[in-house]
């Protein structure tokens, strides 16, 4: 005790020597823990890196840019592919999209959201008016409303003088205040209905854009109500109208159908249709107001045939049937299948068929399931029966002929006439008299579906 009494401050100093020692020990112990667990961690890491560089291609992020930019690119094809099947209507939006002076793209996405948005509130007609309104001014704030929250500003900022004015400043300077509020509102107003009617004339010209390329592949009539509920079936909204209106629509459709393929101009020949055919009646009596988008798609097919047949110098139309009304829907897509049984020279039906496969160039899509070809007139078979039983058919006149009383070698005039009905067929060709053949044929329409806008 008497060595620790005499030297304490030593015995203090080891002391707390003795502590430092333990803590910093302590701290070296869970540093080097620290760094066993991170290098574990590191290992881990690496073997990931070292697995994920390995991968092709490697998730860097100019690579992840240019997966990400490929799939855009990839989905905007594939909607381009699907807009080929079944859209009659295409090239006329198309025409009408750069009248307005948007893509394409951008007029069916913005119709899509202005209905999305409006359909519990409005018509579909007041809907597409306030839709063509927002394309026009691509969704900005109507320049009109900046202006005159401006003009109500600087109207009403309160005077900064700090003493009265008199009464006439005060009015003068209210009167001129006025004046300025009522020129900004009547140049307002002039700017208004200049933009109002530069509109209008943009809507027309579109419209009328509409009409001039549809036009030309339609019977329907375009007049200026029609025309804005066909633009809209364009822009992916399926047609309405009421059980009697839809009667009175397939029974003017199938009028001019039928006046149409007996039609002639400087390019196309009438067609040869059975008399009092219903051919092209899609479906008799009144329709469930739930089919008639469906009638109305029969149609669109109809017409676009008839047009092609027209325009392939097929002769005639024995029948044209569909299979159902209803069709098939798969995937997103509806088949309407036919069976047609046409008329016309070989070269005619394989300029049909090879217009029907080139529909996809107008955005329709035909499969040709089935064909079979019938010569019109089988001549061979006409010409074996004739030389075995026919007219032709000859028989030795010895077995069974007398000499007719009179001079001999003479034919008396019941000879002559006999003879003359049995040569009447005599020069008449008997071998490729006729080039025309019967196709049968059965056919599958193919419409996207799945990119149509649902009813409310």
């Amino acid at each position: 005790m008497e060595i620790i009494k005499r030297n304490i401050v030593l015995f203090v100093v080891i002391g707390i020597s003795l502590l430092v020692s333990i803590v910093l020990v302590f701290l070296v112990v869970q540093a080097s823990m620290t760094l066993k667990n991170h290098q574990a961690e590191l290992v881990v890491q690496k073997d990931k890196i070292k697995k994920l560089i390995e991968e092709k291609p490697a998730p860097l992020k100019g690579n992840l840019d240019a997966i990400s930019s490929d799939i855009t690119m990839a989905q905007q094809k594939v909607n381009e592919i699907h807009l080929l099947f079944g859209k009659p209507y295409r090239a006329a939006i198309q025409a009408f999209a750069e009248a307005l002076g948007v893509s394409e793209n951008t007029l069916y996405t913005k119709w899509r959201a202005s209905y999305e948005k409006e359909k519990k509130i409005g018509s579909v007609e007041q809907i597409f008016l306030k839709f063509m309104g927002d394309v026009l001014n691509d969704g900005k704030p109507k320049a009109e409303v900046k202006v005159a929250k401006k003009v109500e500003g600087e109207a009403k900022k309160p005077d900064t003088g700090t003493k009265k004015e008199d009464k006439a400043d005060a009015d003068a300077k209210k009167a001129e205040a006025d004046a300025q509020k009522a020129d900004a509102d009547a140049k307002k107003a002039e700017a208004e209905a200049q933009k109002v009617e530069e509109d209008s004339t943009k809507v027309e010209a579109a419209v009328a854009a509409f009409k001039s390329t549809f036009e030309a592949h339609t019977l329907e009539e375009l007049d200026q109500e029609n025309l804005i509920l066909l633009i809209i079936e364009g822009l992916g909204l399926s047609r309405t109208m009421s059980p009697e209106v839809c009667t009175a629509y397939v029974s003017n459709m199938d009028a001019k159908l039928n006046s149409f393929v007996k039609s002639s101009d400087n390019n196309t020949a009438p067609m040869v249709i059975p008399d009092k055919t219903s051919m092209f009646t899609v479906i008799k009596g009144m329709p469930q107001p739930e089919r008639i988008p469906l009638i109305l798609k029969h149609y669109k097919m109809i017409e676009d045939l008839v047009y092609r047949m027209k325009g392939t110098s097929i002769r005639g139309i024995v029948s044209l049937t569909a299979q159902s009304l209803d069709g098939v829907e798969s995937r997103g897509f509806l088949t309407l299948t036919y069976k047609i049984q046409i008329v016309g020279s070989m070269n005619s039906i394989r300029d049909f068929i090879n217009n029907l496969q080139d529909a996809y160039k107008e955005n329709r899509v035909y499969i040709v399931k089935d064909l079979v070809l019938k010569k019109l007139v089988d001549e061979m078979k006409n010409l074996t029966a004739t030389a075995t039983t026919g007219a032709n058919a000859t028989t030795p006149v010895a077995a069974t002929a007398t000499l007719p009383a009179g001079r001999p070698g003479i034919p008396t005039a019941s000879e002559k006439a006999e003879k003359a009905k049995k040569d009447e067929a005599y020069g008449a060709p008997v071998i490729g008299s006729s080039s025309d053949v019967v196709a049968d044929l059965k056919i599958d329409y193919v419409i996207y579906i799945a990119d149509e806008i649902k009813k409310r």
